[in-house]
């Protein structure tokens, strides 16, 4: 699946309970950009202030895996990749590759660099770039 940026920040209406000085994102506009992972939550849970909303799993410019709210995105590829795996944790409906399933702290690691968690992701990476490209 891929996401095209349509919006660098939401109204506070449309973010939720998201307050209009955290509102913004650091997203490049018009910039296509691989969905990793899809959550769609029900209620407050994990994701705090987006509340009911969808959230992507997108690589930022420094190769982490960052959340960012659907409502900034349009879909350019709808497929649905091969590699995803569904699952419900803590109130979200997912979709994530295996690797995020069996260690549910995936994100933080990438997030925080630590060792084996960036290769890891640039192999997921590769394999949703090359699924992409077909």
């Amino acid at each position: 699946m891929k996401v095209r940026a349509v919006r660098e920040s939401l109204e506070p209406s449309v973010a939720m309970r998201t307050p209009p000085s955290a509102a913004g994102f650091n997203v490049s506009l018009g910039k296509e950009y691989i969905v990793f992972t899809v959550d769609c939550s029900c209620d407050s849970g994990i994701f705090g202030n987006f509340g009911d909303s969808t959230l992507y799993g997108l690589e930022d410019e420094y190769g982490r895996l960052m959340i960012y709210p659907a409502a900034l995105f349009e879909v350019v590829d709808a497929r649905v990749s091969r590699y995803w795996v569904a699952g419900y944790r803590e109130g979200s409906f997912q979709l994530r590759p295996q690797e995020f399933i069996d260690n549910i702290y995936l994100s933080d690691d990438i997030h925080e660099d630590l060792p084996g968690a960036r290769a890891t992701f640039r192999e997921i990476k590769a394999r949703l770039e090359a699924e992409a490209a077909e």
